[in-house]
């Protein structure tokens, strides 16, 4: 069963990307971003999932879709705070769209 961090490091290094390069994206120390991705942090914040996710050239969801909602409470929860964010952001791109405004990255 793979937890959030084998699939950060699974996309990092289909991307060929070295983690020094995902750190310096974010701002992040080495030892913290490979604490995630071999799984010694325990839970991680959307924010930072997010960011990762955007250096990673890929979304949350993407992270998350191959984790089983049963692994951690807290997975379940950042789905669904992800899901409402997107609606949301979905909302917002209608809008701007109907005031002919340009897109939101990332929403499509």
């Amino acid at each position: 069963m793979k937890h959030i961090g084998q699939r950060v490091k699974d996309i990092r290094v289909s991307r060929n990307l070295k983690q020094q390069a995902v750190t310096d994206l974010i701002g992040m120390s080495l030892t913290a971003y490979s604490n995630i991705e071999s799984g010694k942090t325990e839970s991680i914040t959307l924010q930072r999932l997010q960011q990762i996710a955007t250096a990673l050239n890929t979304n949350a969801s993407v992270i998350l879709s191959d984790l089983p909602v049963n692994i951690h409470p807290d997975i379940k929860a950042l789905q669904n705070e992800l899901q409402n964010t997107q609606q949301l952001l979905q909302k917002a791109n209608q809008q701007i769209e109907n005031l002919g405004g340009v897109k939101i990255k990332g929403t499509d």
